[in-house]
């Protein structure tokens, strides 16, 4: 069976097609505090209450490529509209929207993108709180995780499961609108149900913090099957930082 990489945004209009395109601990008292929500409620009430803490920073992001349209997600990380997504989501768009969770809809700006870790910071022209943010360097394998976008552009789209690996090398990471392959490194793999539209979109930890950027899958069928990447936080603020700075990574 053969085994493809694939990018988490759609590409609903594509000179008449429909493709998706081939790619390229926490610390113990924590999960302790988790493992004490799990036992006293079950998972469903915590993941409510990532849901409700998360979600209203959440976006859909539509754009405009030439001769195609795509969708991908993303997140506002700090106070002024600014929103973090992947790269491959935005390079070479002639035009981008973003709609918010309370369905309002805006257009937006690039600030900066780094190719080499897929990473892109854009911005509107609203305040929107931004999404707490965790410490991916505290993770464990095992933990229970929570991913939001907008696959198959359906937004607002939620989705449990765990984190099946830490510092993942996702090899020849080639999205079709970026010249050059390169691999994704350290990155965070989960089981949690991710598709395309899910690029950009946040990954969470039960106490309710983003810890990772969904941005692609393995897979044959081009589909989910429980083998998603996320690109730690950490990694990811320190670039969107220097972008928001200098619109330098």
């Amino acid at each position: 069976m053969v085994i493809s990489l694939v990018i988490l945004f759609a590409l609903p209009y594509a000179s008449g097609n429909n493709p998706f395109d081939i790619l390229r601990g926490r610390a113990k008292e924590e999960s302790r505090s988790e493992q004490a929500v799990i036992a006293a409620f079950g998972t469903e009430p915590a993941i409510a209450a990532v849901v409700d803490k998360i979600g209203p920073s959440v976006v859909n992001i539509d754009v405009l490529l030439p001769g195609a349209e795509a969708i991908g997600s993303g997140f506002f990380i700090r106070d002024g509209g600014f929103i973090l997504t992947n790269n491959h989501v935005v390079q070479g768009a002639t035009q981008i929207t973003v709609t918010t969770a309370s369905g309002d809809s805006f257009s937006a700006s690039v600030v900066g993108t780094d190719s080499s870790t897929d990473l892109a910071v854009i911005r509107v022209g609203v305040n929107v709180s931004p999404a707490p943010l965790g410490d991916s360097s505290l993770l464990l394998v095992g933990e229970t995780v929570v991913a939001f976008g907008s696959p198959e552009g359906l937004q607002n789209t939620v989705t449990q499961g765990i984190i099946s690996a830490l510092n993942r090398t996702v090899p020849d990471f080639h999205p079709s609108n970026a010249p050059n392959t390169t691999p994704l490194r350290n990155v965070i793999q989960t089981d949690a149900a991710i598709n395309p539209g899910n690029s950009g979109g946040p990954l969470c930890a039960l106490k309710a913090t983003v810890i990772g950027i969904n941005t692609a899958i393995a897979s044959s069928s081009g589909g989910n099957e429980g083998l998603g990447f996320s690109i730690p936080i950490n990694q990811a603020m320190g670039i969107a930082g220097r972008i928001i700075s200098t619109g330098h990574p």
